[in-house]
């Protein structure tokens, strides 16, 4: 019995603890759970910083392709730029030729000393080198710059002729159209006419025709009388002295390539620029002008030769004749054998007067030389 009541009152003790517990309420601190905020979470945090960086590299390598090819595009740019384009064999058509004179400087002084020479006092030192500065010793050695024209006397009537130019050929110093005929001298000249008369250059009072003597190569051109000139077979040159003491230089030179004279130039000079260059039409032929004028090139390339021209200052550095040489240039051609044989070898014949006619000619209409024939007598000058 007393073990029996004993588990009766253990058990009213146990349920009498549990009813109590089941009807108790915990503590407000013991049934709240607390969230940490997104933003403190640390599995969201590592994510966020994640893509921000991605995003930070991703512009650093647009932005360094960016820079990086705009840079290289700029040394591309820069590279093309600095090369110089020579065709290995350009052609020049006689429609790109033209008929002005290589730029001069003109210079005021009309009181220039004249120089007396003679050939025998004159040496000319030849290297066939085709270089552009040339180097004479008639009392001393004078040296030009290439690439710029030298001053030349004066032209009072800016007409296209020096002053020395007019009193050589017997022009008027004071009148740019000494014939009246409403073209200016030097562009008669220029355009093969006569600045004195209504007649062709070849056939005026002031020029001689001189022809080399070679065993071949010959060639023929126009001089001014009074000028001398000499034949220097074992050369293959051409020798002109002026009343004034400067030299022209015609020579023949090899040209085993067969190029323009274009790129021979070029070739020869490797510091001159295809821009710098004057195109010159003789003939059939075609060559350039050197960039400071004194020296011009034609190109014969069906034969494998170069015909020089250069014009060796006096020690005074004066270019006096730049239309005269030009007009050399110009009215350079070749020819046979037998014609050279034939042709005289010397002139001795007497300068033109520098004594004007007054007679003035009505202007006339204007044609083009070279559809005249060569034997017939033009009486219109040329624009």
């Amino acid at each position: 019995m007393l073990g029996q009541n004993d588990n009766d009152q253990e058990e009213q003790v146990s349920q009498s603890l549990s009813d109590s517990s089941a009807g108790q309420q915990l503590p407000k601190s013991q049934a709240d759970i607390y969230v940490m905020p997104e933003k403190f979470h640390p599995g969201k945090k590592n994510s966020s910083d994640n893509k921000m960086l991605m995003i930070a590299i991703s512009v650093f390598l647009l932005v360094l392709v960016v820079v990086g090819g705009y840079f290289g595009y700029e040394q591309y740019k820069s590279a093309n730029s600095q090369k110089v384009a020579v065709d290995q064999n350009p052609v020049v058509t006689q429609s790109d030729v033209t008929n002005q004179e290589p730029a001069i400087v003109t210079s005021t002084d009309t009181s220039l000393p004249e120089v007396t020479s003679t050939e025998a006092s004159t040496t000319v030192t030849s290297t066939d080198s085709g270089l552009a500065t040339t180097t004479a010793t008639s009392t001393g050695n004078v040296v030009v710059d290439a690439n710029m024209p030298p001053a030349t006397t004066a032209d009072a009537d800016n007409d296209g002729l020096t002053d020395s130019e007019e009193g050589v050929i017997g022009a008027r110093f004071d009148n740019p159209d000494s014939d009246g005929d409403s073209h200016p001298d030097g562009t008669e000249i220029t355009n093969g006419y006569d600045p004195l008369s209504k007649g062709r250059l070849v056939d005026a009072s002031f020029v001689q025709k001189i022809t080399s003597n070679f065993s071949s190569d010959n060639f023929q051109t126009l001089s001014i009388k009074g000028w001398n000139f000499n034949n220097i077979t074992s050369a293959k040159q051409i020798i002109i002295t002026t009343n004034t003491g400067e030299i022209i230089r015609i020579s023949v030179l090899a040209n085993p390539d067969k190029i323009s004279a274009t790129n021979w130039y070029l070739l020869k000079n490797p510091g001159a620029s295809l821009s710098q260059l004057r195109p010159v039409a003789a003939g059939n032929l075609v060559g350039v002008f050197a960039p400071n004028g004194l020296s011009a090139y034609i190109s014969d390339e069906s034969n494998g030769k170069i015909y020089s021209f250069e014009y060796i200052l006096g020690t005074d550095n004066i270019f006096r004749y730049p239309a005269l040489f030009a007009m050399m240039v110009r009215n350079f051609q070749l020819v046979s054998v037998a014609t050279a044989q034939g042709a005289s070898a010397q002139s001795t014949l007497k300068p033109a007067t520098s004594t004007q006619s007054s007679k003035i000619v009505p202007t006339s209409t204007i044609e083009n030389p070279a559809e005249q024939n060569n034997d017939a007598t033009s009486t219109n000058p040329v624009s």
